[in-house]
């Protein structure tokens, strides 16, 4: 069995006390190590694509209220 079996079968065991302590240990251990520059680099290619769809004209963007909207309206949220 590997590593990350191990990890997830006994996760699945905690309680849900237990597995918000895990995420909140974990998401520290996370910001300890900082961001990936190469992701960082992935993503800035990224947004630069779609900026440049949007400016032109390519495709149009929604206004975040209106997606959160229509997202309430389809999951009553």
């Amino acid at each position: 069995m590997s590593t990350l079996v191990e990890i997830e079968t006994a996760f699945e065991k905690l309680s849900s006390r237990e597995k918000e302590e895990f995420a909140l240990w974990y998401e520290e251990r996370l910001t300890e190590v900082g961001p990936d520059p190469e992701i960082d680099q992935l993503w800035t290619v990224e947004i630069q694509r779609r900026l440049d769809e949007i400016r032109s004209g390519k495709v149009q963007a929604i206004p975040g209220e209106q997606v959160m909207a229509d997202l309430r309206r389809r999951y009553g949220v």
